[in-house]
């Protein structure tokens, strides 16, 4: 027995001995028999014929130790008269050996080290490394047996992938076409089980330094060439993604399955994800120019059918869709993230949910802007309605919606307790804003709310209440119904219609009534307000009122010089940019919008005049501004008259009638760019025409009579000085002085104004004459005789003013023989008062109101005490 057992180990031995001579004799033989240059010139060819690409291999071998294999070194493949899009320094496949009985070539594990793999798709759409096999006589190759010469027998042989690794390669791609680039590092690549039901994919990379990775299963990949999947399943996947390091990672996780890989149909998707910075995808794709958006994640559900054809950018654009998945229904979202910056307004703690389709769309963020924090939240129908919503591009069901605006008292950094925190400017408004109604083909909405008070980015209202209904239609016009706007400042109630006659212009029309706008507290409250009464006049010089006047003409300065205004709409053509440029700036913004609207007011108070009964009808049209119908009452005076201006086509057309007109004499000075020397109401006389294609040449050719007159308002006591001649400076003092009358008549034509008649009284002083205006070449002369009361006498001096507006000259006025003329002594005639003839010119024989009766002093001691300004 022991015997039998020696002999059969020998046996067994001596057959393991003969198994492995004959294994590595086969590989020897192969290798002896095989010619390498044959075989790879062989594949080659093959390959050439079936895919048209070139594959061009340095040194390969096939080996059977430890199992059947071809090993490959520097394989190139390329298309010819490309660049190589494919290079690997070492190429190893693992074949089966029972496969091959059945005609296939079947690789269990496809091994590549080292690749470059560079993508290329040219700006034709040309792609270099498709398959497209060559049409033609196909080429011969030797067999790769070395002598050994046979008839060539044709067998068509299958070729299948079990597994494909690749490490420690590069994946580069060039896109012309959309003008993309890129690429990125594989660590590690591995795809396994690619036969089986559950392909595996394990990959594992970098890019510019920040590593991520892809895992996961998907479906049988066969199923792609199938109407349908194996037994009638659906084709299913997951996937996770990560960015980042460990201490810093981004992740994010599709599953999902489709019933019909081919065809795309029957999808269910759901992505769920993490950002610490949606910017952290920028790592990936540099140029992908994302916002900055903290800790944004969230799950999506979407289930639907992908028409390819519909997902091109072409095609979205034609339909008009702004649902960029026409087929893809999303039936659950969740969605927060830290802030969302959108221009100057900054989203933050934003979360948008729905659990089913069902379900309202819920909507809940924390808003600051300019200083100020709201907190806002509202519902949208539901996630179904909202998606067919935007798939029909706003054409479908009416959507109900509702939401809720509140001012917040503590911002996000108080709550944090930063060091540098501050209170935003509307913790104590308590406002309270509600929108309902419904979004479809028209929407509409309405508004109601209420606040202790309320920031604008203008000014500051109190004790405000706010209501109205809001329609907007498909051609995105406005429609402002029952406007009502109750606040301390102000009080409006109307009718607004906004809409865009094309592309850029804009329409207004409509009403708007007041019952009381105090325009003063307005601009006090926006922080441009006009300085209080008492204020010096250098303080009144140097802070001017933002008023709307003024901004008009700070706009025409511009276009004088060649300037634009920051709210000009750019023009749609290079064409029209050229044109538009040529044009002032004021006319530019006649033309950029039309309107019709009727405005009234029963109480209004501006630049410290009250107005009652205001009303006009004011119309613009392509550039030609008409305010018609002004109707009202300030000072015991009716007002009247009209403004026509037609820059509708060049040279513009200016005609302004004034039966009565009466303005703060800040806007007025601010319209003729004169220093702020007048404070009080100016009531203007008169009418005035002309045309020009530019402010320079539209002052040229203003004809017509003008007057304007003052009465018990203030005037600068420094300016006053000048006047009278710095000896006089003593006497006047520098401060605010009370103005009894003023009065100036001009005459306007050939681009001058002739000052008929030119008379003021302040105090102990008063200053009459007559003169010249240069408009066009803006300079003046005018010879003036400024007279001084002092304890009863009188005294006054003959002086000419003269030179550019803004660098005036004062100089005695001189007698034939080039003396200076000066009167001292003699009592002053009080008996007439020269107000009434210089009022009278100032409004052309119209009613206006009367001055204070002037003061008559007895004691001339006081009379002196009070012109050097020690009594008042």
């Amino acid at each position: 027995m022991v015997r039998k057992r020696s002999f059969s180990v020998k046996k067994l031995v001596v057959a393991v001995i003969m198994f492995f001579v004959l294994v590595v004799g086969a590989s020897v033989a192969v290798n002896v028999l095989v010619d390498q240059d044959a075989l790879r010139a062989r594949v080659a060819i093959a390959l050439k014929q079936e895919t048209g690409l070139d594959l061009k291999v340095e040194q390969s071998a096939i080996q059977f130790l430890p199992w059947p294999s071809i090993v490959a070194r520097n394989v190139v493949l390329s298309r010819p008269g490309d660049e190589p899009f494919f290079k690997a320094g070492s190429l190893h496949a693992g074949l089966s050996v029972l496969a091959l009985l059945q005609r296939e070539v079947r690789f269990q594990d496809f091994v590549v080290d080292g690749a470059q793999i560079s993508l290329h798709r040219a700006a034709d759409g040309q792609l270099d490394w498709m398959v497209h096999a060559p049409r033609g006589q196909e080429e011969e190759a030797p067999l790769p047996v070395n002598g050994f010469e046979a008839k060539r027998i044709e067998a068509h042989w299958a070729v299948a992938l079990d597994a494909l690794h690749l490490t420690n390669s590069t994946i580069l791609w060039s896109d012309q076409r959309l003008h993309w680039r890129g690429g990125f590092t594989v660590r590690a690549l591995d795809l396994a089980g690619l036969r089986t039901p559950s392909p595996w994919i394990n990959l594992s990379g970098d890019h510019a330094g920040t590593p991520f990775s892809l895992k996961g299963h998907l479906g049988a990949l066969n199923a792609f060439g199938s109407a349908a999947t194996p037994n009638g399943q659906a084709w299913s996947f997951s996937l996770a993604t990560s960015l980042g390091p460990d201490t810093r990672r981004d992740w994010m996780n599709v599953d999902g399955s489709i019933s019909d890989p081919r065809l795309m149909r029957g999808l269910i998707l759901r992505v769920r994800g993490e950002w610490l910075d949606l910017q952290d995808m920028q790592k990936l794709f540099p140029h992908a120019d994302l916002p900055h958006i903290p800790s944004f994640g969230g799950d999506i559900s979407l289930s639907g059918d992908i028409d390819k054809q519909a997902l091109s950018v072409k095609s979205v654009a034609a339909q008009g869709n702004y649902w960029p998945m026409p087929g893809i229904t999303v039936t659950a979202i969740h969605l927060h993230a830290g802030n969302l910056p959108i221009k100057h307004v900054t989203f933050g703690h934003v979360t948008i949910g729905a659990d089913s389709e069902q379900a309202p769309l819920s909507v809940e963020t924390d808003i600051e802007w300019q200083g100020s924090d709201w907190h806002a939240s509202g519902q949208a129908g539901t996630l179904a309605g909202i998606t067919d919503f935007l798939r029909r591009a706003g054409k479908g069901n009416f959507v109900p919606v509702h939401a809720e605006l509140r001012s917040e008292a503590l911002s996000l950094s108080n709550t944090l307790g930063a060091s540098s925190s501050s209170p935003p400017l509307n913790a104590q408004d308590n406002l309270v804003l509600t929108v309902s109604g419904s979004l479809g083909a028209t929407a509409k909405l309405t508004v109601q709310g209420k606040a202790d008070q309320l920031h604008t980015p203008f000014n500051l209202l109190h004790d405000v209440a706010v209501g109205g209904a809001v329609t907007i239609n498909a051609q995105h016009d406005y429609t402002i119904d029952d406007l009502a706007l109750e606040s301390q400042e102000a009080a409006l109630a109307g009718n607004v219609l906004i809409k865009r006659s094309d592309g850029s212009r804009v329409h207004l029309a409509g009403s708007l009534t007041s019952k009381h706008l105090d325009i003063d507290a307005l601009m006090q409250a926006s922080g441009s307000s006009i300085p209080p009464k008492g204020a010096t006049s250098a303080a009144i010089t140097a802070k001017a009122p933002a008023s709307v006047p003024q901004a008009l003409v700070k706009m025409g300065a511009a276009a004088d010089k060649g300037g634009t205004s920051a709210s000009e709409v750019a023009p749609p053509s290079a064409d029209a940019q050229n044109t538009e440029k040529a044009l002032p700036s004021w006319v530019q913004w006649l033309r950029k919008a039309d309107g019709d609207m009727h405005i009234s007011a029963e109480q209004l108070h501006a630049g410290g005049v009250d107005y009652a009964g205001i009303s006009a009808q004011i119309s613009l049209s392509a550039g030609h501004l008409m305010v018609d119908g002004l109707k009202g009452q300030s000072l015991t005076v009716p007002l009247g008259g009209k403004l026509d201006i037609d820059a509708s086509t060049l040279p513009a057309h200016l005609h302004v009638q004034a039966s009565s007109f009466i303005m703060p004499a800040e806007w007025v000075q601010g319209v003729i760019e004169m220093p702020e020397v007048l404070r009080g109401p100016v009531q203007i006389v008169g009418e005035l025409s002309g045309a020009g294609q530019d402010t320079e040449s539209l002052r040229a050719t203003l004809a017509g009579s003008i007057g304007f007159s003052m009465v018990d308002a203030r005037v600068s006591g420094t300016w006053l000085a000048h006047l009278a001649g710095p000896q006089a400076a003593a006497f006047i003092g520098n401060g605010e002085r009370s103005l009894r009358c003023l009065g100036t008549h001009l005459t306007l034509s050939d681009g001058s104004a002739i000052v008929d008649a030119l008379g003021l009284q302040a105090g102990n002083m008063q200053v009459s004459g007559h003169g010249q205006i240069g408009l066009v070449a803006e300079n003046l002369t005018l010879h003036l005789r400024p007279s001084l009361q002092l304890a009863g006498a009188e005294a006054s001096a003959p002086i000419m003013l003269d030179g550019p507006w803004h660098n005036l000259s004062v100089q005695p006025e001189r007698d034939a023989n080039g003396n200076a003329q000066l009167t001292l002594g003699g009592a002053s005639d009080t008996s007439d008062d020269p107000c009434g003839a210089w009022l009278a010119a100032g409004r052309q024989n119209q009613p206006g109101p009367e001055p204070k009766a002037n003061e008559r002093h007895h004691n001339r001691a006081s009379d002196l005490l009070k012109a050097l300004g020690v009594l008042h």
